[in-house]
This record gives structure tokens, C-alpha cells and sequence, in this order.
């Protein structure tokens, strides 16, 4: 690590950089460091916002809180909006705060956070562990409640990856719950249409923002004119997946598949979706890989 915060790994094939603010990833390149493939999108190691890097972590939940407040164990808990991009409280605390660096080594990482914060009732000590081998990097993702209250926490992943007008996506899911008012999700259906994304297809010129439940672990991304295919994969914590491409096709130059352990505003509603309710001292974690690698031209 260098005076800044900025952190580099390297395996014989891929070569990352991470950076303490935010607890934040600034890219991930495949071959030869800068002039391989950016597998993440690359970005700016100084000033530069959580929603310009190429991946920070959603804890103690992810995506936006309804109304900002909650219900649990008969007490009604408030957040306030922590940030300008929104009007309620979103992607949890870890992405706006200073990370420490636990230990370090050449092909990975441990990154901590403790939220001590005034904001709302958590009380956590999150950890990422960043590890790159010549086939994948792996991110283990873990938080602990540290309160006094046992409440409902979630985990989850916010990459940017690249989009290029030729980049197709494919994954399986058995419900999406498209972009409601107010951004949050509106009712579960079937995914059809420009919301289906079972089998391999680009991206439709339309602004995407929708999350999918009962992902089965595993999205394949594939980048022709690199003869290069990304496989997203994770453990079964991360059933739900959220999809963000905020302009359509490639005018954005990236899109978010984000692995959660729940749904967007599982906070309100029954039994708190699959939020874990995690009493004082309990953990929640799991992991989450991304593996590329050559393909033949289709």
C-alpha cells in the first residue's frame, strides 16, 4: 500500500487495484497490468466519488431503505439519507467510509471497517478479503453485528463492468421485480422481455434498474471483440441480483450486476425478506468470484 491508500495485487494473469476509501475496487485488468483487458471499469485513484470506481461493498444491507425507517423486535428504527444521489438512505455505510488494511500481501488483501456511526441503530464490524490466483479473483465479504440490537443485515457487491456495443449478458433468475416509484422495486413477475436474460443477449436500449431474485449463482458476460468471457459466480447467500444499466446499449460504458443477499427494501416487508436477522456477535458472509477467460469467436 502507498502513502494514498491505494492498493495493488497481482497474479501471473490479472492485476487489481484497491483503494481504502470506500473500502473501494479502482480496476481489474486481465494481462499485462494497463494494457490487458479492464475486466471492471477502470478509474481515477484520487477524489473520485463511490459511484466512479469500479466496485465498492453494500453493508450493512444493500440499495435504497422505503421511507427510510424500519420495524423490528417492537422498536421503529430512522436513517437518514446518507448521501446527495438520493433521497433515502442507500447501499448501506461502507462505500462513503475510510476502510483500514488488515494485512496484505502480493496477490491479496483484508480490508475492515467498524461503523460506530450516529445514523440509524447498526452497530457492525464489516471485512473484505480481496484474493487473486491465476484464474479468478474472489472476494469474501463478511459483517458481524457488534450492537446491542439484534436486527436484519444484508450483504451484497456493487461492480461496474465494462459495456462495449457488442457485450452480451447472461443469467437465469425465477422472478424480477422491475424499477418502481421512487426507484425501489415494484411487484416480483416472471422475467420476460427486456427483463430476460436467460439465454445470451445485449443489452436493450433502455435504461435498466431492476432486481431479480432466485439467481442461481452464476452470470456468464462475454466481450467478442476480446475473445474474452467474464463468469460471475457466488455463493448461495447471494440469491438475488440487481441489474443497473442507466442508459441503454453501451452509451454508459459500463452496466452493474450486483450480487445481494436479499432484495432491495426486504427491511419492510414479511419476515424481512432474506435479510438475516443476526443477534449481537453473529456473522453473515459469503463469497464472490469473477473468472475469466479466452473464447472462440462466435
Amino acid at each position: 500500500m502507498d502513502g494514498t491508500g491505494l492498493i495493488e495485487l497481482r497474479s501471473s494473469t490479472m492485476t487489481a487495484h484497491l483503494r481504502l476509501q470506500g473500502g473501494a475496487m479502482l480496476s481489474l485488468w486481465w494481462g499485462a497490468g494497463e494494457n490487458g483487458v479492464p475486466l471492471l471499469r477502470p478509474s481515477l485513484p484520487d477524489g473520485t466519488a463511490p459511484i466512479d470506481t469500479a466496485g465498492f461493498p453494500l453493508v450493512p444491507f444493500g440499495n435504497r431503505l422505503g421511507s427510510n425507517r424500519f420495524s423490528c423486535g417492537g422498536k421503529t428504527y430512522a436513517l437518514e439519507p446518507n448521501s446527495d444521489l438520493d433521497p433515502l438512505y442507500i447501499h448501506g455505510d461502507g462505500w462513503l467510509e475510510r476502510w483500514s488494511l488488515q494485512d496484505q500481501g502480493t496477490s491479496g488483501a483484508t480490508l475492515a471497517y467498524r461503523h460506530r456511526g450516529t445514523n440509524g441503530p447498526y452497530r457492525y464490524l464489516a471485512e473484505q478479503r480481496f484474493s487473486l490466483d491465476d484464474e479468478r479473483l474472489s472476494l469474501r465479504l463478511a459483517v458481524t453485528n457488534e450492537g446491542d440490537d439484534t436486527l436484519p443485515f444484508g450483504l451484497g457487491w456493487h461492480p461496474y463492468f465494462v459495456l462495449a456495443d457488442d457485450t452480451t449478458l447472461q443469467f437465469s433468475a425465477s422472478s424480477v421485480r422491475p424499477e418502481g416509484a421512487g426507484s425501489l422495486p415494484g411487484p416480483a413477475v416472471i422475467p420476460a422481455g427486456a427483463f430476460d436474460f436467460g439465454k445470451a443477449r445485449r443489452f436493450p436500449a433502455a435504461r435498466l434498474n431492476n432486481g431479480y431474485s432466485g439467481w442461481d449463482g452464476t452470470a456468464l458476460i462475454r466481450y467478442p471483440r476480446h475473445a474474452l468471457e467474464l463468469e460471475v459466480s457466488a455463493d448461495p447467500v447471494f440469491a438475488h441480483a440487481f441489474l443497473y444499466a442507466p442508459f441503454g446499449e453501451a452509451n454508459a460504458g459500463f452496466f452493474c450486476f450486483e450480487p445481494m443477499s436479499h432484495m432491495a427494501d426486504d427491511h419492510n416487508r414479511d419476515g424481512f425478506g432474506d435479510l438475516r436477522l443476526l443477534e449481537p456477535g453473529q456473522r453473515l458472509e459469503g463469497s464472490i468470484r469473477l473468472a475469466p477467460r479466452s473464447r472462440r469467436p462466435d
